[in-house]
C-alpha cells in the first residue's frame, strides 16, 4: 500500500515553513540515491552546491547551485563497482588551505588495503572542479570499514585550518587526518575506546564544546557494552596541541539495546550561551538526546526529543532561519533492518533560549518503505533565493525502479539569510568586514579576545576560527559569511 502525500511530501506543523524546489530521481533500480547527502560551495562562487550519494551504483552525483535550480547533475564520481563508494560524504572545509571547501567520499567496502578495509577519496574544490580525486587514504585492516563514518570543518589543533575524522567501525577505530601544511595519508591521531564494537560508526567534530577554545571529538559506538547489553556510548576528546588520545568524557544508554550512538552531531550554539552543543541518537528508543556544551557537560541529557520509529538515523546541525542559534534537523527513516515499516520522517527543530523539544516543522516521505530522512542536510542557498534550503534522501524511493531512491529539495521560509541574524549590542562596531575578498578583524572585535570568533559559511557551518592579533587577515571566496563572536552575529559579504 502506498502513502502518497504528492509531490510536496510537506506534513508541516505550519506549512509556509518550507516549499518544494526540486525533486532528484536516481538513475535506475537499486542505486539507493539519497543514502548519503552533503552540501558545500565546491567551485567557489558563493552559493551552496549539494553531493548526494547513489551507493549501489558506486556513484556520487554534484547539483551545482544556480538560478534557476534544474535537476540534471553538474557532474557524476564514479568508484569501483561493489566497495560501496558514496555511502557515505561529508563537507570537510577548506583541507588544503585554498579559500574552497572540499569534498571526502566513503567507500567503505574497497578492497584495495585487504577485503573490506575501506577507502576515503578526498576531492578539492577550485574554481574549475573535476571528478578527479587529489588524495586517497586507505584503510589497513580487512574488514575495517574505514571510511564508514565521516566528519570535517573542525580545527582541532588550533592551527586555523580544517581537519578531518574518519571512522573505521570494523576495527574499532576513529582516525583523524590534520589539514593544511600537515596533509597526508597518515593519520595524526588513533583514537580507540569503548568495547570494540562498532567505535566508529559515527563520528563528529562538533567544534568547541568546553569552552576551552579548542575543538573536540565525538566517537559514537552503538553496539557498546557497559552495565546495559548495547546500550550504545558516545566518547569525547578534548581537541588541542598536542593532540591527546585520551578519552575525556563518555555517555552510555540508559536502557538495554538502546544503541546511543547510531549517530552523533555538533549541532553547532542551540541555546545561544556561546558554547557549542551535542546531539546523540539512540534509535531503538527512537530519540535524541541534547547536551548543552561548557566546562561541565552533564550525564543527564539537558533536553530529550522524540520521534517517529527510527528518530534519530541521521542529524545535522545549520541555522536555518538566521537568527543567531543553531538548528537541529532529525532523520527517522522508517526502517529496521530492512523491513519496511514506514515512508520515513524528517524534522526540524529551531534552537532557542529555552530550546523546545517540540518540532517546529515535520516532513513525510510518500510511500511506505521509501525510507525518507536517511540523509538530512542544510544546504544553504542552493538557488539564489536568498533563503536557506534543506534537503532529505529517500533511497528506498521507487519511481525509477525499486530502490533507485529519490532526494527532496525544500525552501526554508521564514527567514532569508539577506537579514542579518541574531542580535547586536547597541553602539557595538562591526565585527569584520571584507574588502575585495580579504577579510579582516574589526577593532572592537580585538578588543573582546574573550570570545571565542568564528567564520560561519552560508549554512552557518563553521569555515575557520579567528584570533584577534595583527595577523586575522584571511583571504576569502565570494560568497556571503556569517562572524560570530560570543552572542554577537553580523552577515558579512565577499565579493569579486
Amino acid at each position: 500500500m502506498r502513502l502518497l502525500a504528492g509531490l510536496a511530501v510537506a506534513v508541516a506543523l505550519s506549512s509556509a515553513q518550507v516549499s518544494l524546489v526540486a525533486v532528484l530521481d536516481g538513475r535506475g533500480e537499486f542505486g539507493r540515491l539519497g543514502a548519503a547527502a552533503c552540501a558545500l560551495d565546491f567551485n567557489g562562487d558563493g552559493f551552496a552546491d549539494l553531493f548526494v550519494g547513489e551507493p549501489g551504483w558506486n556513484r556520487v552525483c554534484c547539483w551545482l547551485g544556480g538560478a534557476p535550480f534544474d535537476t540534471t547533475p553538474d557532474m557524476v564520481f564514479r568508484g569501483l563497482a561493489g566497495t560501496f563508494f558514496g555511502t557515505t560524504l561529508a563537507a570537510i572545509g577548506d583541507l588544503n588551505r585554498d579559500g574552497i571547501a572540499d569534498l571526502a567520499i566513503g567507500a567503505s567496502r574497497d578492497n584495495s588495503g585487504g577485503a573490506g578495509a575501506g577507502r576515503v577519496f578526498i576531492h578539492f574544490g577550485s574554481r574549475r572542479p573535476d571528478t578527479v580525486p587529489d588524495l586517497v587514504l586507505t584503510g589497513r585492516e580487512a574488514g575495517g570499514r574505514f571510511g564508514w563514518a565521516l566528519a570535517g570543518q573542525g580545527d582541532v589543533n588550533q592551527d586555523s585550518g580544517t581537519d578531518l575524522l574518519v571512522g573505521a567501525p570494523g576495527q574499532s577505530r576513529a582516525l583523524l587526518y590534520l589539514g593544511g601544511g600537515q596533509l597526508d595519508t597518515i593519520p595524526d591521531l588513533v583514537l580507540r575506546d569503548g568495547n570494540g564494537d562498532y567505535f566508529g560508526g559515527a563520528v563528529a567534530l562538533p567544534g568547541d564544546v568546553t569552552g576551552d577554545s579548542c575543538d573536540d571529538l565525538l566517537v559514537g559506538d552503538y553496539r557498546h557494552t557497559g552495565p546495559l547489553l548495547h546500550g550504545g556510548g558516545c566518547f569525547l576528546y578534548h581537541g588541542g596541541e598536542p593532540l591527546n588520545p585520551v578519552l575525556d568524557q563518555y555517555w552510555e544508554g540508559d536502557e538495554q539495546n538502546r544503541q546511543l550512538g547510531v549517530a552523533v552531531c555538533g549541532p553547532g550554539d542551540l541555546n545561544g550561551d556561546g558554547v557549542n552543543d551535542l546531539a546523540f541518537a539512540g534509535s531503538y528508543a527512537a530519540v535524541v538526546d541534547i547536551h548543552w556544551g561548557g566546562s561541565n557537560i552533564s550525564t543527564p541529557p539537558d533536553i530529550r526529543l522524540s520521534g517517529r520509529r527510527r528518530f534519530g538515523s541521521t542529524l545535522d546541525g545549520g541555522n536555518v532561519n538566521r537568527d543567531g542559534f543553531a538548528d537541529l534537523l532529525v532523520g527517522a527513516n522508517g526502517d529496521d533492518l530492512g523491513v519496511p515499516t514506514g515512508p520515513g520522517h524528517a524534522y526540524v527543530f529551531l534552537g532557542g533560549s529555552p530550546m523546545s523539544a517540540v518540532p517546529d516543522t515535520v516532513l513525510v516521505g510518500e510511500a511506505e518503505g521509501d525510507m525518507f530522512g536517511s540523509s538530512v542536510v542544510f544546504c544553504g542557498d542552493v538557488d539564489r533565493d536568498d533563503r536557506m534550503e534543506l534537503l532529505v534522501g529517500a533511497p528506498g524511493h521507487d519511481t525509477r525502479g525499486q530502490n533507485s531512491g529519490r532526494c527532496y529539495v525544500y525552501t526554508y521560509d521564514l527567514t532569508g539569510i539577506a537579514e542579518a541574524p541574531g542580535s547586536r549590542t547597541a553602539g557595538v562596531g562591526p565585527l569584520a568586514t571584507i574588502v575585495r575578498g580579504v577579510l579582516s578583524l574589526g577593532a572592537d572585535s580585538r578588543q573582546h579576545t574573550a570570545c571565542r570568533t568564528e567564520l560561519l559559511d552560508i549554512a552557518g557551518r563553521k569555515v575557520l576560527a579567528l584570533r584577534p592579533g595583527p595577523n586575522d587577515v584571511r583571504h576569502l571566496s565570494p560568497g556571503i559569511y556569517f562572524v560570530r563572536q560570543g552572542t554577537n552575529v553580523t552577515k558579512v559579504v565577499a565579493q569579486r
